[in-house]
């Protein structure tokens, strides 16, 4: 008797419902499912949450669960085809990625005075870095007060000194050409003595506009940054890299792209780029610089339409429609005085037109050269911040306009952030745009865009096994 043919195993479907979490600041949160990212600059990034058999989609399970029928005739399922290292990073799934989603969803909400967030930083210790600063603050202020006091007669000893210089440089050039001279018709052997050269006088400094001195101002994201990292590879059991065989710290922010480097970890960012980050990377963003920003302003000054050649346009146009208004009332002569009048305007009005267009293509123009100035330059710019990548997706522009790249939503992790108006952690959105590589900065900031610098993959951090306590 032939043996019954064994019944093939029930197909497996992932869990197509994602966990959802919420903004608001305490409501209840759910550790977000790792997330699948696939990145690049024309085709925004794609996020899929993985199933519960270990990430495998719907289609690649159906796919891959074909029997395969034996010469007895029994049917066997094929075993599901295990991910790469770099899919399962992609995806968010390696086990320090998913370490690290786990204290995202711990420290969400927690702010100064919790007591998840004194593993950051105490209320204690954050208020007497306060009290520094403040002093820092008023030393800095008095000094400004009293440069500005002194300015003014600086500036006539200046104005002294600049006219002496002027007229020291005209005697200059008459005694160099006299030394010269006389150097040509001087005889060593004779026994006389060397003519004297001439000394070149120094030019005096204009004194500057005086500047407060900026004070450094703490904020928690470098410190949660690396106890969110310290936490989380202690929960997998693991040590972070050493740096020439020696400890290092679970910071990477001002020395991010260094200590990256030598761990291998670091990716430098750059406009046009392909390459994103994966879920629970480390981001780190830097100024942009004066020149730049200055420049963003007066850029957005401009396309607001606040300039003074906006307003020329804006009173050209209410001109004209009033004397187009008052036409239909005149007739003869006056109506025909009136029309042409109104020709002239017309005229008027498409130069000013052309005139704000060259304006405010002029302000671009600019902005794109001091950017591009400051991007050959990155070591050169001053650090930011330091966040964590949660995710990426295709932004939307609210005004409808379509862009030859589309800007990208960066859903990130940070401290340093305002929770109920106190300094905590929390998600935070941004918006990417890859053709400048420019992303939206930090509220405490002011709220600027600034330079993506670069980004640590912290599948490369994780180091040995931790020794076990005996």
């Amino acid at each position: 008797m032939s043996p019954e043919p064994l019944q093939p195993q029930a197909k497996r479907y992932a869990n197509p419902s994602a966990l959802d979490t919420q903004d608001a600041v305490g409501a209840k949160t759910m550790t977000p499912p790792p997330m699948q990212l696939t990145a690049g600059a024309a085709d925004a990034p794609k996020i899929e949450g993985p199933n519960k058999q270990g990430g495998e989609s719907v289609k690649a399970e159906e796919g891959s669960a074909k029997e395969a029928v034996t010469q007895e005739g029994h049917a066997l399922a094929a075993a599901p085809k295990e991910d790469t290292p770099e899919e399962k990073a992609k995806k968010g799934e390696t086990p320090i990625r998913k370490a690290l989603f786990e204290q995202f969803a711990a420290f969400k909400g927690a702010k100064l005075g919790d007591e998840q967030f004194d593993q950051v930083v105490s209320q204690e210790e954050w208020d007497k870095m306060k009290a520094k600063e403040a002093v820092q603050g008023e030393t800095n202020q008095k000094q400004y007060e009293k440069d500005v006091e002194t300015l003014p007669q600086r500036l006539v000893d200046y104005e002294a000194a600049a006219a002496k210089y002027k007229a020291d440089s005209e005697q200059y050039k008459v005694d160099w050409k006299n030394f010269l001279k006389e150097l040509g018709s001087w005889n060593a052997k004779s026994g006389a003595p060397r003519p004297v050269q001439p000394v070149k006088p120094k030019e005096p400094k204009k004194p500057l506009k005086p500047e407060l001195a900026k004070v450094p101002i703490f904020t928690t994201c470098i410190a949660t940054q690396a106890k969110v990292m310290s936490n989380a590879l202690n929960a997998i059991g693991m040590n972070l890299k050493t740096i020439d065989g020696k400890i290092t710290h679970s910071a990477f922010a001002t020395d991010g792209k260094e200590r990256g480097q030598k761990l291998g970890a670091w990716h430098e960012a750059k406009p046009n780029m392909t390459e994103r980050p994966n879920p629970g990377d480390i981001m780190v963003l830097s100024m942009r610089g004066s020149s730049v920003d200055n420049a963003a302003a007066a850029l957005a000054y401009g396309q607001g339409g606040m300039s003074n050649n906006a307003a020329a346009v804006k009173k050209l146009e209410k001109q004209l429609e009033s004397l187009k208004a008052q036409i239909t009332a005149l007739e003869g002569t006056k109506k025909a005085v009136a029309e042409e009048k109104l020709t002239d305007m017309a005229a008027q009005l498409e130069a000013a037109q052309a005139k704000n267009i060259a304006y405010v293509q002029s302000l671009q123009e600019k902005l794109d050269a001091v950017r591009g100035n400051a991007q050959a330059q990155p070591d050169k710019l001053w650090f930011s911040h330091v966040g964590f990548v949660k995710s990426i997706t295709k932004h939307t522009e609210k005004d409808g306009q379509v862009r030859d790249v589309p800007r990208e939503n960066w859903e990130t992790f940070d401290g340093g952030q305002k929770v109920e108006n106190i300094e905590g952690a929390n998600d935070a959105h941004r918006v990417y745009d890859p053709v400048t590589n420019e992303i939206s900065g930090e509220s405490q900031q002011g709220g600027a865009a600034r330079f993506l610098k670069g980004w640590v993959n912290v599948d490369a951090l994780v180091g040995a096994e931790k020794k076990k306590k005996k």
